[in-house]
């Protein structure tokens, strides 16, 4: 039927936008991130710092997980060069993995597909329990699809709702 088909159509253009969305946010998070980890790097003299800044930005596009890749292979790079400053590397980057995941991702990527920091981060941890990374990294699009559809039928409704009363 027609209805069905233009709902459907409906969901499909929501899909793509929430998907576009969500990737563009993905990209400018990892941007960040390596744009913070060099400045990071430099202020605190630390060797390899753009290829590793390069490397997070690359590897920042998984969430949660991107960091830990560049912390392991950053932190062997330098310390080939300076173990203190490997250490100092190590701590570095769990900071700075941890302002991105309470803050900067939750608020960036969240945004970019029209979610509150505090559902997009319940959206990736209820994603990332049921799907592991797949789940983490498609929940986002899907929590705000369901959340456009669901506030067009409560919209809908309270129209309905204040035409009857109306009446």
């Amino acid at each position: 039927p027609d209805n069905i088909v233009k709902k459907m159509i409906r969901i499909f253009k929501l899909t793509n936008a929430a998907f576009s969305n969500f990737l563009s946010g993905q990209c400018t998070d990892a941007i960040l991130m390596g744009i913070l980890c060099f400045i990071l790097m430099t202020i605190l003299r630390m060797p390899f710092a753009f290829i590793i800044s390069v490397m997070l930005c690359i590897t920042a596009l998984i969430p949660f997980i991107g960091a830990f890749i560049t912390f392991v292979i950053g932190a062997l790079l330098i310390c080939a060069v300076s173990p203190i400053k490997s250490i100092w590397f190590m701590v570095m980057i769990l900071l700075l993995q941890q302002f991105d995941e309470h803050v900067m991702y939750p608020k960036v990527v969240g945004q970019s597909v029209g979610l509150s920091p505090i559902l997009a981060i319940t959206a990736i941890l209820i994603g990332g329990g049921i799907g592991g990374v797949i789940g983490m990294l498609i929940s986002l699009p899907i929590c705000s699809v369901l959340c456009v559809i669901f506030n067009e039928i409560l919209d809908d409704k309270t129209k309905e709702k204040n035409e009857r009363n109306i009446d």
